[in-house]
């Protein structure tokens, strides 16, 4: 899967049908609650003392979680207007400057 296949993913799914506002609305509660979601799944692995749970992180879940943070950054992008590759391109270049050697 590629970039542009998943964007038109995105664009196929996504619920073109509400208001802009609250696609925007939409779009951001997305991405933020799955991010949540990667973040739930670290916090269960890291701090968990049920001993009715097996250790560790189910890869594939946390795969399939990240996979939906990513429909929501880019299902963002699209409510906003923001191509992707400028997104990477910006934090690429505040990244190298950060961290020049």
């Amino acid at each position: 899967m590629n970039l542009d296949k998943f964007r038109g993913i995105v664009r196929r799914t996504w619920n073109t049908g509400l208001p802009s506002s609250e696609r925007k609305t939409h779009a951001v509660l997305t991405l933020a609650t799955e991010a949540a979601k990667v973040a739930d799944i670290w916090k269960k692995a890291a701090f968990s003392n049920r001993p009715d749970k097996v250790p560790g992180i189910d890869m594939t879940h946390l795969a399939e979680e990240i996979g939906d943070v990513l429909y929501g950054v880019l299902a963002t992008c699209e409510e906003f207007q923001i191509d992707p590759q400028y997104c990477m391109d910006v934090t690429a270049r505040k990244l190298e400057k950060r961290y020049e050697s």
